[in-house]
């Protein structure tokens, strides 16, 4: 388990598993190996190779027909591979010594300017002084790609590429090696997982290279790290300066996800390629559905590196076993079996796992000074922003020539980088540049699932095809971008949040999804290539307000929910009764004058209500208002079905499940969003008056409101698999967020949507996870020997639950207080946990224990043990609650009077010496709460105390209520406030 060498923030949407093959169909499988067993440690891949070999043997001994299998991926981080087998194939594989598990490649979807003003960061000021933004940090985003010539990933005023820095600027469709620059050090694109699963890589919609299709990959690296730019704004709205969280951060795009999703075979990929380049903040906006541990590729992989040492024989018709990928960090590959050839692999010794790949999906100008970032202050002071501090983001790639990954004023690559900038599809080693240090694409396990690139739609390199990377690289380390604005909105100058840093983009996310063993590949990549924090938007998801929806929930994943800025893009509609209401849009024409309204039948048919295609009858609708209800047909094709049947402009209702919603979108007609109050208002009106009217007014983007509050659509606590901690960890502005978009996509990608526009305004757990990458990335340079857990819980502990009005954080689904299942500890609050006096560590033992309590085998517990087999579970196992986390998940059984859980923590000291600390709690309802000791007493800097908290339930065995109860501890020593939320279920 190597944490120290990358910080992991993920958000993981939902996923689509492969559905079961006959015994001799070959489908990709993620095989996890036992490293202890590993014949040849200095060149894993010839052991893989060699297995592969054998499974061949064994095929042709018993006349199988199938296919050889198909090595996708060896992975070096999670011991293992990614590989095409049958079933014959891969129960050959299950008999062979050192086989761990294997689970089926699955498709992920990418989850999805105001951020650092509002997270607190000022310019100048603590994260943001000049000194703590001179480190060299390197964010490795995995996701979509990058658009390398937007301005967030300009490299001006940056240093040369770190030394350390081992990337590469993979060339490709549409990307070449001068695509990369000081700012954006690394591009590479990864597709054989995403191939393998039948996705096609259409040269024309898609480029087969780092550069970004999708969007996504470029927004989020521009969340990240892009660079700052001035007057940035989305047509007109969010007008202001747009970072990334740590603008001076370096980004390497590593490309997994097209635009079929991305396969978990090439996110492995890309992720395994980030850290062997040597990226320092790995972000990944990608994200599947909650399962245990042991059977989540992503949860091992991650938990596999916290270490800072870090089937002829059963008559198989199969073909060869194909090898997709070798993993060298995660101690095993991917490959292409049939059922047989697994059963033969896993009889083989040092066989461990295996399992089948799965397609996943993608799961900000104003953001920093909403985060309290200040230019010279704080962690954006000089001195802070000097290191170099390499961020991977695992993603749909990225866009190099996007301004947020220009490298001017960059200091060379670091030469601790082993990355590559990867040529592929439109995309060549000139592409990297000192921001932009390294880049590569996998898409073999995405290919394996049967998905095919189209190079007319995507790009077969880490030039991202969706946005979604560039997007999410440019939120955490983009460069400092002027003027940046969506059409004129959000304008400002646009940075990522740790906006010095360099980038590492690892693509492994296309249009139809993210295969698992390319996610591997490309993770086990970025700690082999060196980046410094990981970041993979792969966290809660989008499938909130509803309970126990949050996934990736293993305690080493910091899971981050989203969240309101306090800007927003108003609109307002007026009734024909005088009554105004207000809501949201972004779109930039003319307001209306009054109109009458048409709903449901007066609309046409009986789905009109929802504006479906065909439903509305032009006749009755030309000229008019229509007024369509949220429901399974999107917004955009709503707005294109009103606009076909000649409509006038559009109000969209929230369901009553998402409350109050306000998410912005990009509309082509006057067009706006409004709340289910105001929804039910506007009905009620109708309802009543025959000749019903209203008009739509734009009142573009105000600043200002009551923030943050939590998002509906966030996915909720407590977690079904691990509910022994609280998640979410954390949230972070997720809402409205703008950055970096490659100028070839739309900002809605409709067909219709010509436009273009180098910033775009996103909403997802995908644009809150690359802030908290960003902000990992600023505190890694203040906090250089911290390991990812000590990060984490400084994150945690001095987060906020109270708004800018000074009430308790609002979930706008319900309107009442938002909970610890809504965002965990609270709001990041970044500068204040650069500095936040105690942590609470955990070590890669003490996660390992966790894993004997809950009960897992010797061979399960093996998949996250950086040191193979040597690990055994302690004759008595510790307490599931004593795991030393930032937080207290009190579980109750039934009605319960008088019963106790006892906890145990270990703090450590990182203030000031001579320091003695209060505790103080607020209850939770029906439960009394016990501390001892009381106070503590800290001589020295690093002293570690501990102490117990004793849990009562006190519900009778008739009493009811609610089947959840909240309350705090907060350990308080003059200007530290060390808080940690308490979660009691009764169940």
């Amino acid at each position: 388990m190597i944490f120290r060498m990358a910080l992991l923030m993920l958000l993981v949407l939902m996923a689509t598993t492969s559905t079961d093959t006959s015994i001799n169909e070959q489908q990709t499988y993620i095989v996890h190996m036992d490293k202890a067993k590993i014949a040849s440690k200095d060149n894993s891949r010839k052991w893989y190779e060699a297995v592969m070999d054998t499974i061949t043997d064994l095929s042709a001994q018993k006349e199988d027909s199938t296919s050889s299998p198909q090595l996708l991926y060896t992975y070096e981080t999670t011991t293992g591979f990614a590989a095409k087998l049958s079933r014959k194939q891969l129960e050959s594989l299950r008999q062979l010594n050192g086989f761990l598990s294997a689970t089926p490649d699955e498709m992920l979807k990418l989850h999805t300017t105001h951020s650092p003003q509002f997270l607190g960061l000022e310019s100048g000021k603590g994260l943001w002084n000049s000194q703590n933004l001179e480190s060299d940090v390197i964010i490795g985003v995995v996701d979509s790609g990058i658009w390398p010539e937007h301005d967030s990933f300009k490299d001006s005023s940056m240093s040369s590429v770190p030394s350390r820095w081992k990337g590469i600027c993979e060339e490709g469709s549409n990307f070449t090696a001068s695509n990369c620059n000081r700012k954006l050090i690394g591009a590479r694109a990864f597709y054989k997982g995403y191939e393998a699963k039948g996705g096609v890589i259409n040269g024309t919609e898609e480029y087969k290279s780092a550069r970004d299709a999708i969007g996504h990959g470029t927004h989020t690296s521009s969340t990240a790290a892009g660079g700052l730019i001035e007057d940035a704004n989305f047509l007109g709205l969010a007008k202001g300066s747009a970072s990334g969280m740590r603008y001076t951060s370096r980004i390497a795009a590593y490309k997994v996800c097209w635009f079929g999703g991305c396969a978990s075979s090439d996110i492995l990929a890309g992720v395994d390629q980030a850290i062997l380049d040597g990226v320092d903040v790995l972000s990944l906006s990608i994200g599947g559905s909650d399962t245990p541990y042991y059977k989540d590729n992503i949860a091992i992989v991650i938990g596999s590196i916290i270490d800072p040492s870090a089937s002829a024989q059963k008559e198989d018709s199969a073909s060869s076993p194909q090898l997709l990928y070798v993993y060298e960090k995660i101690t095993g590959f991917a490959a292409k079996l049939s059922k047989k050839q697994l059963e033969s692999l896993r009889q083989l010794n040092g066989f461990l796992s295996a399992t089948p790949d799965e397609l996943l999906k993608l799961h900000t100008t104003h953001s920093p000074q909403f985060l309290g970032l200040e230019r010279g202050k704080g962690l954006w002071n000089s001195k802070n922003l000097e290191s170099d501090v390499i961020v991977g983001v695992v993603d749909s790639g990225i866009w190099p020539e996007h301004d947020s990954f220009k490298d001017s004023t960059m200091s060379p690559v670091p030469s601790r980088w082993k990355g590559i900038c990867e040529e592929g599809t439109n995309f060549t080693a000139s592409n990297c540049n000192r921001r932009l240090i390294g880049a590569r694409a996998y898409y073999k396990g995405y290919e394996a699932a049967g998905r095919r690139i189209h190079e007319t739609e995507d790009y077969k390199s880490a030039r991202d095809a969706q946005g979604h990377g560039t997007h999410v690289s440019s939120t955490a380390a983009g460069s400092l971008v002027k003027n940046a604005s969506f059409l004129g909105l959000a304008k400002g100058s646009a940075s990522g949040i740790r906006y010095t840093s360099r980038i590492a983009a690892y693509k492994v996310c296309w249009h139809r999804g993210c295969a698992g063993s390319d996610i591997l590949a490309a993770m086990d990549q970025a700690i082999l290539d060196g980046v410094d924090v990981l970041s993979l938007s792969l966290g809660t998801g989008n499938s909130g307000p509803y309970v126990s929806t949050v996934s990736n929930t293993a305690p080493w994943i910091t899971t981050v929910a989203a969240s309101y800025l306090d800007r927003s893009f108003l609109a307002t509609v007026k009734l024909g009764n005088k009554q105004t209401l207000m809501g949201s849009s972004m779109f930039t024409g003319k307001s209306t004058v009054q109109l009458p309204i048409v709903y449901g039948k007066s609309a046409g048919t009986q789905d009109a209500v929802y504006c479906d295609y065909g439903s509305l009858k032009r006749t009755l609708v030309k000229g008019k208002i229509v007024l369509c209800e949220s429901g399974y047909v999107s917004r955009g094709e709503m707005a294109d079905n009103v606009k076909l049947a000649g409509g006038a402009g559009m109000i969209v209702l929230n369901i009553d499940d998402d409350g109050e919603e306000q998410i912005a979108y990009a509309y082509l007609l006057p067009a706006i969003t409004v709340g289910a109050t105001a929804g039910k208002a506007i009905k009620k009106y109708i309802s009543s008056n025959k000749k019903a009217t209203a008009s739509i007014t734009f009142n573009g983007t105000v600043y200002g409101n009551r923030a943050p509050a939590m998002a509906a659509f966030s996915s909720r606590g407590p977690s079904e698999i691990g509910p022994q901690v609280i998640k979410p960890d954390i949230t972070a502005p997720g809402v409205n967020i703008l950055a970096a978009w490659p100028p070839l996509n739309s900002p809605t990608s409709a067909d219709e949507d010509k436009r273009s526009v180098p910033f775009n305004i996103v909403s997802g757990t995908s644009m809150s996870c690359p802030h908290v990458s960003g902000i990992a990335a600023l505190i890694k340079s203040v906090r250089t020997n911290w390991s990812p857990a000590a990060i984490k819980s400084a994150l945690m502990t001095t987060a906020y639950t109270l708004d800018n009005t000074k009430n308790p954080i609002v979930d706008v689904a319900t309107s009442s207080s938002a909970t610890p299942f809504a965002f965990g500890s609270g709001h990041v609050n970044p500068e204040i946990a650069s500095d936040p006096g105690l942590i609470y560590n955990i070590t890669e033992v003490d996660y390992l224990n966790h894993l004997c309590s809950l009960g897992y085998t010797s061979a399960q517990i093996t998949l996250f043990s950086g040191s193979g087999s040597n690990f055994s579970c302690p004759r008595t196992r510790i307490p599931l609650g004593d795991l030393n986390y930032p937080s207290f998940a009190v579980n109750f059984t039934g009605k319960v009077q008088n019963k106790a859980m006892t906890f145990k923590r270990t703090v450590t000291n990182v203030g000031v010496p001579g320091s003695s600390y209060t505790v103080k709690v607020q209850e939770p309802k029906d439960a009394s709460v016990t501390v001892k000791p009381t106070v503590l007493n800290f001589k020295k800097l690093g002293e570690e105390l501990s102490y117990t908290v004793s849990v009562v339930g006190n519900r009778g065995k008739t009493s009811g209520g609610s089947s959840y109860s909240f309350g705090a501890l907060v350990w308080v020593s003059g200007k530290y406030t060390v808080g940690s939320p308490i979660a009691v279920s009764w169940s």
